[in-house]
């Protein structure tokens, strides 16, 4: 026999030990190498985030409270109100609306409350994993049979159904509903408890828990697997306490025409429940958390409108919309270099009197924002009076508008001025006492003691209303006894000055013949308006205002927001950034680039149809540019040339064309 036929293969296998992964670094050691500051800073960010995060929860917990709590009530009675008739299941039909990345955080929490309050026996079904009747029995048994503690103690008179239930155990896709009776019935035999030397032993009774089946996303289940299950379980219903949980993206009605026919509709004894929708939902998200002056970490105008546009044209995930929020990173504080740079403050460049300002810029702005959201609410307050809404139905919006350009030259805040003078007396007692209700809500400083401040606004309104209710509208006011002497309109040279006279004559009669509420009315109007302009003058204005406020849009862009091909284009053409090379250069294609990056950038500058061989000499001549000679193309420059373009073409940036030989046909002309 030949020497080389009994050669052990064995001789060329070594063990080789693994490499270390590379350490993760940290944000602790990473902000060590910044000093001190940077570490504090991240400390106090890391704190506030999770203020957000436990006040965001709360929001959850109220919200579904009420949810759960009708439903964990349904569950626990439903078999004895509809005891009457066996044969039909009883469904409780969540609506829970379009929101689709919150749906499995809600009915996970949901199944563990039912879990702890009600029955053990909960199955949580997803339309993945329940393609065929089989896949879905899988599912029921593993979930419901798995829980079964294989310690207790066990007599001679079971051995049989404890074969069945290794079975079971052992073989999930083949368990039937007729061997989930049996466990059931199992589960429902007295147990023995440690009898005493004297006593005789007691058996303890089990009470019939219900079996809860929660269906997470009803509409993609097939119809007619769901039709058999529930028929299936409309048979075994006599026996096995079911309960159905559906829920429903859509509606009731919608899902019974198209999923659910009358032959299984009838079996099921629904009642349907509302989850909160995910606008009143974010809705108090912004009213507690965003637009609340307790919490340092804000969001600007521009920053709010681009998470809201998210959350409205994308997915409604309230939890997405959470973790978006999650930007409180290190800003550079502009406002104070465009303070600086004022011939006014220039005597501020010394360090002791920058410090006396700063320090009295970070007061001043932390009185500014203990002020600002009871005056905003106020705001909103008082615009919710009138039907159309000038400046928005919700507070999100009123911000918006006021953030910016504060409000005195906004439209909403200028048509809801007019509005007010033509509004009767009841309705402006309505508007004070609105705004009061806001204002006094607020936790202001003590020793802030202006005209147009929240206290002494609230004591103003309040003044306000006592003589609106005094007054009697049917008595007009008498003309003042002074008059004032009109300038000749003889001494007027210009049309202009002509005109200006008499208009002011104009007013001047009308204001005489003004009723009392009339002018009271009129002072009231000018009091708000110069009260809303003072107290919401644009928060840009003041220095150190990016402290508190987030806005930067581009980065919520590109952490937030996906774009795949831009992504991929940007990669390719600057492969130094991602790959932290400073020898490979974004302008020029070097040697030193990956091969798909030099055949990106070869491509992006030629036309629609490209030519193969001319982009393979091209790529050999900038792959071989550091020799002295540029040699021929050898068959290893020709393999990485194809898979470039393979991968090329496999991105979408390229496909074959029958236009012409050995050319291909350019898709893509966003350049990197």
């Amino acid at each position: 026999m030949n020497d080389e036929s009994t050669t052990s293969v064995s001789k060329g296998c070594f063990a080789i030990k693994a490499k270390k992964s590379p350490e993760i670094l940290k944000p602790e050691k990473f902000l060590s190498l910044e000093g001190d500051r940077s570490k504090l800073r991240w400390e106090i960010g890391q704190k506030v985030w999770e203020e957000i995060e436990n006040r965001v929860n709360k929001v959850h917990g109220e919200l579904k409270e009420g949810l759960f709590n009708g439903l964990l009530s349904f569950v626990e009675n439903a078999h004895s109100v509809y005891h009457g008739n066996q044969s039909q299941i009883p469904t409780a039909a969540l609506v829970t609306g379009v929101n689709i990345p919150d749906h499995s955080e809600l009915f996970s929490a949901l199944k563990s409350k039912v879990t702890a309050n009600v029955s053990p026996h909960v199955v949580l079904l997803h339309s993945k994993q329940c393609l065929t009747m089989k896949s879905m029995m899988k599912q029921v048994s593993r979930q419901l049979i798995a829980k079964v503690d294989d310690t207790e103690a066990q007599t001679e008179d079971e051995n049989e159904d404890d074969a069945d239930l290794e079975y079971m155990k052992k073989k999930f896709s083949a368990v039937t509903m007729t061997m989930v009776r049996k466990w059931y019935e199992k589960q429902l035999k007295p147990t023995q408890t440690s009898p005493s030397k004297k006593k005789q032993p007691k058996l303890s009774v089990i009470p019939r828990k219900p079996i809860v089946i929660i269906f997470q996303d009803l509409e993609l289940f097939t119809p007619n697997i769901l039709i058999d299950f529930i028929l299936m379980c409309s048979f075994h219903s006599p026996f096995l306490p079911f309960v159905l949980i559906l829920g429903i993206a859509t509606s009731w009605l919608d899902v019974s025409q198209r999923l659910l026919p009358h032959s299984a509709s009838i079996h099921l004894a629904v009642r349907k429940f509302l989850a909160p929708t995910s606008s009143s939902h974010l809705a108090l998200i912004m009213d507690r958390i965003l637009l609340n002056s307790d919490l340092p970490f804000k969001l600007s105008g521009r920053s709010l409108q681009l998470l809201l546009d998210v959350f409205l044209c994308n997915d409604f995930s309230i939890l997405n919309l959470s973790s978006k929020s999650e930007l409180n990173s290190l800003r550079n504080v502009a406002s104070v270099k465009q303070f600086l740079s004022n011939e006014s403050n220039s005597g501020l460049s010394k360090d002791s009197n920058l410090r006396k300002e700063v320090l009295q810029w970070i007061k001043d702005l932390r009185i500014y924002l203990e002020v600002y959201f009871p005056v905003l609410r106020s705001l909103h307050a008082l615009t919710m009076v009138f039907t159309h809404h000038p400046m928005g139905k919700q507070l999100r919006e009123v911000f918006c508008l006021c953030y910016k350009s504060g409000v005195e030259n906004n439209d909403g805040f200028k048509q809801t001025l007019l509005l007010l003078k033509v509004t009767s007396k009841d309705q402006l007692i309505e508007i004070l006492q609105n705004c009061n209700s806001s204002l006094a809500g607020g936790k202001y400083s003590d020793n802030v003691d202006t005209q147009f401040h929240p206290l002494t606004a609230v004591e103003k309104f309040r003044n306000f209303v006592l003589e609106l209710e005094s007054l009697d509208d049917t008595v007009a006011e008498e003309e003042g006894t002074e008059e004032i002497e009109n300038e000749p309109l003889e001494t007027v040279k210009y049309a202009y000055q002509l005109q200006e006279r008499i208009r002011n004559r104009s007013k001047q009669k009308k204001r005489n013949k003004m009723t009392k509420f009339e002018k009271l009315q009129e002072a009231i109007i000018n009091y708000l308006k110069e009260f809303f302009e003072f107290n919401l003058r644009p928060v840009s204005a003041l220095p150190l205002h990016e402290t508190f406020y987030f806005d930067d849009t581009m980065t919520i862009k590109q952490h937030k927001m996906a774009a795949p091909r831009f992504a991929i284009q940007k990669a390719l053409s600057d492969p130094g950034h991602y790959l932290n090379l400073q020898s490979i250069s974004q302008d020029i294609a070097t040697p030193e680039a990956p091969d798909i990056c030099i055949a990106y950038k070869l491509h992006t500058e030629s036309a629609s149809i490209i030519n193969l061989f001319d982009w393979m000499t091209a790529f050999h001549t900038i792959v071989h540019s550091t020799e002295e000679t540029c040699s021929e193309i050898d068959e290893i420059t020709q393999a990485r040339f194809i898979r470039a373009v393979s991968e090329l073409q496999l991105l979408g940036f390229i496909k074959p064309t029958k236009r012409k030989t050995d050319h291909v046909q350019r898709l893509t002309w966003c350049h990197g």
